[in-house]
Order: structure tokens, then C-alpha cells, then sequence
């Protein structure tokens, strides 16, 4: 998902014989989107403040849920905090994470490895226009879903896809 997606795509790019197939979920890369389509301006006041201002880790986590997520999910915050404080972010390592993503680009060619793409129509974090560049450029699958944010697996549970929202089929 994400960055994990981008990541996902330079393995499978450097490394195709360790790559059976990818599912990418709202992802972007910089070659066939605009920064603004990348991370929705809307996002990037909340996350300057976030970076520099360095809230308790409760109002950090809840916010970055608000921004990924249609549900609120709340029930989620006890996990992401326990997480959190097992394994913590340091503000620099999440700054150099979103620079990552910024400057990350992928091969113009398609993937050799077999690749679906999925989007979420209700991103408020990135445009699902990426998603549709990118399926357009590499010719892959992809489906969109209607009613998920960002983080479609969180807004789309437990069941998934099959027990969630019909989803939007479209051809290479």
C-alpha cells in the first residue's frame, strides 16, 4: 500500500525472479502524476504541523487515521499505539519516508511480473487519478473501490473485497 507499494515495485523492477505477482493499493509514483495528485494539498498543512509540532502520540496517530481512513476507525488507536511505542518513528525517519515517496520513480516500461493495481474512489491522501495513470502507462488490471480511503484494507474489513463494496472492474 503506499510507499509499501513503491517499494514493492523496485523489487519486483530489480529483482523480477523473486516476484511471483504484486497487488498494488493506492500508490503513486512520480513519473505519471503530479505532486499534487501524490499527496492532495489538502494534506499538506496537517502534515508540516505534524512533523514540527510533534504532538503526544495519541493526537499523531488519530490524526494520520483521519487522514487515511473514510471510518474513523477508532478502535484501532490502542494497537497503533502499542505498535508506536514497540517500534517508534523518529519525526526525521517519517520526514525522509514522505521525501522517499516524493522522489520515487519506476520504469516508464510495465513490470514483468504480473501486477494489479487497486484504488479507493474516497482517497482524501492521494488522487485515485494515480492509480488510473499508472494502469494506463503499464496496461495492468486494476479495480477501483467506491467508498474506502487511503488505507482500503483497514475501511474494508474483516472480509475484504468479498464481503465489502462492489467493486469496479476494468480491463487492460
Amino acid at each position: 500500500m503506499s510507499l509499501g507499494a513503491m517499494v514493492a515495485v523496485a523489487w519486483a523492477q530489480s529483482h523480477p525472479e523473486e516476484v511471483a505477482a504484486q497487488v498494488l493499493i493506492n500508490t503513486s509514483m512520480r513519473r505519471f502524476s503530479p505532486l499534487y495528485q501524490r499527496l492532495r494539498l489538502a494534506n499538506y498543512l496537517p502534515l508540516l504541523r505534524l512533523l514540527l509540532t510533534g504532538p503526544a502520540p495519541q493526537d499523531w496517530e488519530r490524526a494520520i487515521l483521519h487522514m487515511t481512513s473514510q471510518g474513523g476507525h477508532e478502535d484501532v488507536l490502542p494497537s497503533w499505539l502499542a505498535l508506536r511505542r514497540t517500534h517508534p518513528v523518529a519525526r526525521l525517519n517519517a520526514l525522509r519516508q514522505l521525501l522517499a515517496a516524493a522522489r520515487f520513480a519506476a520504469s516508464a516500461e510495465p513490470p514483468r511480473t504480473p501486477t494489479l493495481l487497486l484504488a479507493s474512489a474516497q482517497d482524501q491522501l492521494v488522487s485515485v487519478q494515480c492509480t488510473l495513470a499508472l494502469a494506463r502507462q503499464w496496461g495492468c488490471e486494476h479495480r477501483i473501490h467506491p467508498k474506502a480511503g487511503h488505507d482500503l484494507p483497514l475501511d474494508d474489513r474483516p472480509l475484504g473485497w468479498a464481503a465489502g463494496a462492489r467493486m469496479v472492474l476494468t480491463s487492460r
